[in-house]
C-alpha cells in the first residue's frame, strides 16, 4: 500500500539523516516520478527537506513528547481511564495493550487473578506483568522506540495478524471529528491501525486533554471508533457524531 510505502520512505530517510534520490529508488523498487510523489506528501507535512540529489530528516521534535514527560501529564485521569477499561476485560480475554502512558496503568488492575493474554508492544506493560502469574504476556518484536517506550515497525504488525484478539486499548496523541484518532509517530500508525482492525471490540483511551487534538497521523477514523473511554464529558458535538456512528462513550468514574 501507498501509505506503508510512504511510512517505510520516512523512517529510512530519518534513519540515515540524507538519502539520494537514485538510493531511495534503488532501495524501494520505485521509479523516480513515484519517489517524488512520495516525497512531496512527507515535504508537504514537514517532516523532510529536499535538497540537490536528495533529501534531508526534518523530524517534527516538537510534536513529540518524551515518554517521561507524557506519564506524569493528567495522571490522575489517565489512572481513572486505565481502571475503567482493565473493568472492560473478561477472564480469558485475549487484548492488545497498546504504547503509551494510559495504556500501560491497565496493568495495575488485572492482577486479581483472572486468567488474560496480553499481546503488546509496550516496553512497561511487560515490566508491569512480570510479578502477575495470572497473565500471559506475548510481546511483538521490533525496533526498539525511546520516544514512546515501545517496539515499532511492521514486522510488530504482522505478528499481530497471526493471533486472535478479542480486545484492543489503545492510546492516542489526539482524536478530532475530522481526523480522527492521531498519532505523532510514523513508525507506531501501522501497528495501532492493525490493532484496531485485527480485533473484536476496540476501546480508545483518551484523557479530556487529547479531545479536539490533532497529531500527524490518523490511524482511525472517527467513524470506525467502536468505544472511547475517557474521564469527563465529551463535547456534545463529539457525543452527536460518536451517537450517529453508533460509537460507544464510556466515562470513567
Amino acid at each position: 500500500m501507498r501509505s506503508q510505502r510512504i511510512n517505510a520512505l520516512q523512517e529510512y530517510i530519518f534513519e540515515k539523516k540524507f538519502a539520494s534520490l537514485q538510493e531511495l529508488c534503488t532501495h524501494f523498487g520505485v521509479s523516480l516520478s513515484t519517489l517524488r510523489r512520495d516525497l512531496e506528501i512527507l515535504d508537504g507535512q514537514g517532516l523532510i527537506q529536499k535538497s540537490y540529489g536528495g533529501v534531508a530528516a526534518q523530524p517534527p521534535r516538537q510534536l513529540i513528547t518524551p515518554y517521561e514527560t507524557r506519564d506524569i501529564i493528567n495522571r490522575e485521569a489517565k489512572r481513572k481511564i486505565a481502571r475503567a477499561a482493565a473493568g472492560l476485560v473478561d477472564d480469558g480475554d485475549i487484548i492488545y495493550i497498546d504504547s503509551g502512558s494510559t495504556p500501560m496503568g491497565m496493568v495495575d488492575f488485572l492482577g486479581d487473578g483472572r486468567h488474560v493474554t496480553i499481546l503488546t508492544n509496550n516496553v512497561n506493560v511487560i515490566v508491569k506483568a512480570i510479578p502477575f502469574e495470572n497473565i500471559e504476556v506475548i510481546t511483538l518484536s521490533g525496533t526498539l522506540s525511546r520516544h514512546s517506550y515501545s517496539f515499532t515497525g511492521g514486522y510488530a504488525a504482522k505478528i499481530l495478524l497471526r493471533h486472535n484478539i478479542n480486545k484492543s486499548f489503545m492510546g492516542t496523541t489526539g482524536i478530532s471529528i475530522k481526523n480522527g484518532v492521531t498519532n505523532s509517530q510514523s513508525s507506531e500508525v501501522e501497528i495501532k491501525k492493525t490493532a484496531v482492525e485485527h480485533c473484536q471490540r476496540s476501546f480508545i483511551m483518551a484523557d479530556s486533554q487529547k479531545i479536539g487534538v490533532i497529531s500527524l497521523f490518523t490511524y482511525c477514523p472517527f467513524d470506525g471508533i467502536d468505544t472511547i473511554i475517557t474521564e469527563d464529558n465529551l463535547p456534545s458535538d463529539y457525543l452527536e457524531c460518536l451517537a450517529a456512528n453508533k460509537s460507544r462513550v464510556i466515562v470513567a468514574p
